[in-house]
């Protein structure tokens, strides 16, 4: 039977062949009807009619398209770190640390959960891999300015050198991660190659890698080389085996969860930790409609979280929002109850309560990751200086030199402000 090529599709079915004489001519020959998986580019064998010898009939795929070989990995990187970058660089130095800050105690608090949330991790390594750059490079040069306004500022944690901060974050959150389980590597493939980047931008400065060289923050660097294995990361995860890795290098390493929230059909449905919560249930006979706070989006839940203290009922809602107005709109669009309903949203650390009645990672009888030796909340903790505390030694949301949130337009606090609280009732 002839051959040919299948050179054209048309939308309305239908396309061209282009077919090869004995004599090497080619011509192109139409056809009126194909099989549902012929693409451009299938080697099919066709026929002619009797009546009707320019168009091709009966058409089968013999060979279908080769494979295009696989692009190099372009080492430019993403749109996601590219806005990373250009993020953490136009900071200034206060939203640095406050971004660093943020991040660390985000690792901490999953590298501290039970079990690992891979997915998670995964993310905060993307968003952190950018702020990563290599010594004398624009970012590195921000240590002095650091060391500059901690003298000035009395902060008893503003480091000094917020490079080392974020190559510690990195070795953390590479350290927890499987590299070589492929689905776990494509999520972090940019970042990973990123970090590469700049470590063979490295390798030619000897005063960098040279032996004799012991300072912390060449230990950095060599502990990002080795965890990244930057000459089997160029070539993708194939590369990696674990039988590269001893034994007991591989255990307790976290990987992408394939079990996750999600709205299926229009029902929302939470991850297998959250299901397995003494204080989450599932109540098939109630449901709850749910629609987005910005469009028309309406999904519903039948999961619901009992409260251990005031025994309140909550209906769980995802936590991130919708996604789709999310990203066409920079910002957050919760999930609100269309009759009222209260609502939660399925953050693990805020369902998951100790037998004291109280969030697990905030009791102090149990010690929460979230209580610092000094028996306080860490965030609140000045003597920690935790997130919560400015510069001026006082709470943020009630520093009035910082403008804080609890802080009213007539400079009181709001509960208390006698202006503020009958414009509030009206």
């Amino acid at each position: 039977m002839p051959r040919g090529f299948v050179c054209q599709l048309h939308y309305q079915g239908g396309g061209s062949l282009l077919c090869q004489t004995s004599t090497g001519d080619s011509w192109r020959l139409p056809f009126a009807h194909a099989p549902p998986h012929v693409r451009i580019g299938h080697t099919v064998t066709f026929s002619l009619p009797s009546d009707q010898a320019d168009l091709a009939v009966d058409l089968e795929v013999i060979q279908e398209k080769a494979a295009k070989p696989v692009p190099p990995i372009s080492k430019q990187p993403s749109r996601k770190l590219q806005r990373s970058i250009t993020r953490f660089h136009n900071a200034v130095l206060e939203e640095k640390l406050q971004m660093i800050e943020t991040a660390e105690g985000v690792l901490s608090d999953l590298l501290n959960e039970v079990e690992l949330d891979g997915d998670a991790i995964c993310k905060l390594l993307c968003r952190c891999a950018g702020w990563l750059h290599a010594p004398g490079s624009f970012e590195a040069k921000d240590v002095a300015a650091a060391a500059t306004e901690a003298a000035m500022v009395s902060r008893p944690s503003t480091p000094s050198d917020l490079q080392r901060r974020v190559r510690r974050l990195l070795i953390l959150a590479l350290s927890s991660l499987d590299l070589s389980d492929i689905t776990t590597y494509q999520a972090v493939e940019i970042a990973v190659l990123y970090i590469n980047q700049i470590i063979q931008l490295m390798q030619g400065k000897e005063t960098l890698f040279s032996e004799n060289r012991k300072s912390l923050a060449v230990r950095q660097w060599r502990q990002l080389q080795e965890l990244l294995v930057a000459s089997d990361a160029q070539h993708g995860p194939v590369k990696r085996k674990a039988s590269d890795y001893p034994l007991e290098a591989l255990k307790g390493k976290a990987t992408r969860s394939k079990d996750r929230s999600a709205a299926i059909d229009g029902v929302y449905r939470p991850y297998e930790r959250i299901r397995s919560l003494p204080a989450v249930y599932e109540a098939p006979d109630r449901v709850v409609l749910l629609k987005c706070s910005k469009c028309v989006e309406r999904i519903s839940t039948s999961w619901f979280l009992k409260h251990p203290n005031n025994g309140r009922i909550y209906a769980l809602v995802p936590q991130h929002g919708h996604l789709t107005c999310g990203k066409s709109l920079g910002k957050k669009c919760p999930w609100i109850s269309s009759d009222g309903t209260e609502t939660c949203s399925d953050n693990f650390a805020h369902l998951d309560f100790c037998d004291h009645k109280n969030r697990r990672s905030r009791c102090k009888e149990c010690g929460g990751r979230e209580i610092c030796p000094h028996n306080r909340h860490r965030s609140f903790c000045k003597e920690c200086g935790g997130r919560s505390i400015c510069h001026h030694n006082r709470q943020r949301s009630r520093c009035k030199d910082c403008g804080g949130g609890s802080i009213c337009p007539h400079n009181r606090l709001r509960y208390g402000c006698p202006v503020c609280k009958p414009q509030a009732r009206k």
